[in-house]
Formats: structure tokens, sequence, C-alpha cells
């Protein structure tokens, strides 16, 4: 699992009051309990954890937390 995984997963376990093992990386958010709402505060939450500023809507529906973990390495790549 990628450092950006690791953080996002402690980010959503956070946010969710779970323990990390319970975060399937490949369960769309909204599948997890992440609703709209709370995937802005993620958002924020992420951003805090990784000291970098995401765009507006970053976090969309339907993605998995491998998703967005793979949407910010290729941002950070660029």
């Amino acid at each position: 699992m990628s450092e950006t995984l690791e953080k996002i997963v402690a980010a959503t376990a956070a946010k969710l009051h779970k323990n990390v093992s319970e975060i399937d990386v490949d369960a769309p958010i909204e599948a997890l309990g992440i609703d709209s709402l709370d995937a802005i505060e993620l958002m924020f939450d992420l951003e805090e954890a990784l000291g970098k500023t995401l765009p507006d809507g970053f976090i969309e529906q339907g993605m998995t937390p491998r998703k967005i973990a793979e949407r910010l390495e290729a941002l950070a790549a660029k």
C-alpha cells in the first residue's frame, strides 16, 4: 500500500470512526458510509494530512480510496 493510500485510508477511517482494517480500499466511498458532506470534510482532512490544496470537487461520487490515491499521485507527478 502506498503512503498516499495509507493516508487516505487513515483519514477515511477517522471520519467514519472505524479501524483502518475496516476500510476496503476498492469500495466506493459512499458504500463505506461517506456522504457528500463527509466527502468535502475528507478532502479538507486530506489537504491537511498531505500539505496540499486539492481542486474543488476532487473527490467524486463512486471513487474508491485507491482511485483517490491514484488521482493524488497523478496530480503530484505534474
